[in-house]
C-alpha cells in the first residue's frame, strides 16, 4: 500500500461517518454498525464516533459564541441609536427607534445562547 493510500483511509472513514451522523441523521448505534460493516473494529468505530461528536460540539460552541457576540453588538448598536436620537430630539421632536437592530440582535444572541447549551 502506498503512503497516500494509508493517509487517505482515515479521512474517508471520518467523511463517511460524518455523512452518516450529520447528513443522514443516523444514531450512534447505526453508525457503528455501518462502520463495522466497512471493516472497522468496534473500538475504532466507537473512537471515530466519539471524536466526531466532540468536534461537532466544539464547532457548535464556537458558532454560539460568534452569534452571541454579533447579537449583542446589533442589540447594543440599535439601543445606542435609539437612546442617542431620543436624547438629541427636542421636546416633542422626532427620534429614531431602531427596533429592527434591537430585535435582530436579541434573536441572534438567544440563538447563540441555545447553541452553547
Amino acid at each position: 500500500m502506498e503512503k497516500n493510500e494509508v493517509q487517505e483511509f482515515p479521512n474517508e472513514v471520518y467523511e463517511y461517518a460524518g455523512n452518516l451522523m450529520f447528513e443522514q441523521k443516523k444514531d450512534n448505534d447505526e453508525t457503528r454498525r455501518l462502520l463495522m460493516e466497512r471493516g472497522l473494529a468496534a473500538e475504532d468505530a466507537d473512537r471515530v464516533i466519539a471524536e466526531l461528536r466532540a468536534q461537532w460540539r466544539r464547532d457548535e460552541i464556537k458558532a454560539g459564541n460568534k452569534n452571541m457576540l454579533y447579537g449583542a453588538l446589533w442589540f447594543a448598536g440599535g439601543a445606542a441609536v435609539t437612546i442617542g436620537s431620543y436624547m438629541a430630539a427636542e421636546d416633542g421632536g422626532r427620534y429614531v427607534l431602531a427596533w429592527g437592530a434591537v430585535i435582530f440582535g436579541a434573536i441572534q444572541f438567544l440563538k447563540g445562547l441555545s447553541q452553547r447549551l
